[in-house]
């Protein structure tokens, strides 16, 4: 079954055509976490739920139980996942594979099942969680008991802990007892992350643009990339959430199946209009390449660099590094 972005990207499909998917948004923004628990509980339907049908995604890479370690560093790559899959009483997390400026975002499902029931959302150091609440102060935000002696909160469907000095991470669903998210939480050790992975080889990439996000899985892929101003803008702040706002000056590159049926073009072909440009990239799917406020003809000239890797191969796609040109990359520390 779809990704909740390829379901939203459809359900989009008898408006004008998207320039962008909502992937954007989902990814970037760590699946939209809203205030206060109410509002919560609408996002995590959202995200877990879809027309009443639990979301089943296919699997990621092979889940691997985490050593002991200390906290990821300030200073660590930005394209360096936080922490590795683990396991947890019945639940297994996998290794995460959405990865954004700051968080990195993992499925966790019940031992035996593909069917996804909560999200752990890890952050670095120093980033605060958005719409994380204060006990006492925000409604619907109470203590619980400390996670391996550090500070927690409920948050509706959610639990958010400190795992490290000024670091936090929350894993929110709606199946899971609020127990059932205290062990999972009591679970997770961060580090030994793994190098981010991309489903293509750029060749070129015009300048002034920084990779912000990656979202992927063995049915789609989708980096995303801002201009260098805006990046720097979202890094210091508190939260480095990307907003819809932000989406006419986002530039994507995504494969995935076409929207509702849509042919599949055997040659490159671009739009104008939409300043995108689309090619097969095989089984079954679609390379899109949408081009924010750049000139059409850059679009093209990325689509035309771009070597696809095998979707259902998650193990044999490139690094972020082995990826794309060092322009394209943040090459500050965390």
């Amino acid at each position: 079954m779809k990704q909740l972005s390829d379901l939203l990207w459809e359900a989009k499909a008898d408006a004008p055509p998207p320039r962008f998917d909502v992937d954007d948004v989902v990814a970037a923004g760590r699946r939209r976490k809203r205030r206060r628990s109410a509002t919560w509980a609408a996002a995590a339907a959202a995200v877990l739920v879809t027309a009443g049908v639990a979301q089943v995604v296919p699997r990621g890479p092979a889940v691997t139980t985490a050593a002991p370690s200390v906290a990821p560093s300030s200073t660590g790559s930005f394209y360096t996942f936080l922490f590795r899959g683990y396991r947890a009483g019945d639940f297994v997390v996998d290794d995460p594979s959405q990865l954004d400026l700051g968080a990195s975002t993992s499925y966790v499902r019940k031992t035996g099942s593909t069917e996804v029931v909560a999200n752990v959302i890890v952050y670095p150091p120093g980033v605060v969680p958005l719409g994380m609440g204060t006990p006492g102060k925000d409604k619907g935000t109470v203590n619980a008991e400390p996670i391996n002696g550090r500070r927690a909160y409920y948050q509706g469907p959610q639990l958010f802990w400190e795992y490290a000095d000024n670091a936090f991470a929350d894993v929110v669903g709606l199946k899971p007892s609020r127990a059932d998210l205290r062990a999972i939480a009591e679970a997770f050790v961060p580090g030994q992350g793994q190098p981010g992975r991309v489903a293509a080889r750029v060749g070129y990439f015009p300048a002034g643009f920084r990779l912000i996000s990656i979202n992927g899985s063995t049915e789609s892929f989708s980096m995303n990339f801002l201009p260098t101003s805006t990046t720097s803008k979202l890094m210091a702040g508190p939260d480095r959430n990307v907003e819809v706002g932000l989406l006419s000056e986002l530039l994507q590159i995504r494969i995935a199946e076409p929207v509702r049926g849509r042919a599949i073009p055997d040659v490159l072909t671009c739009d104008a209009r939409e300043k995108t440009c689309a090619v097969s990239a095989g089984g079954g799917k679609q390379l899109t390449v949408s081009g924010g406020e750049i000139p059409l003809s850059e679009v093209r000239k990325i689509a035309e660099s771009i070597a696809p890797a095998d979707l259902t191969d998650v193990g044999s796609w490139p690094t972020v590094g082995e990826a794309l040109p060092t322009s394209a990359l943040l090459t500050e520390t965390r």
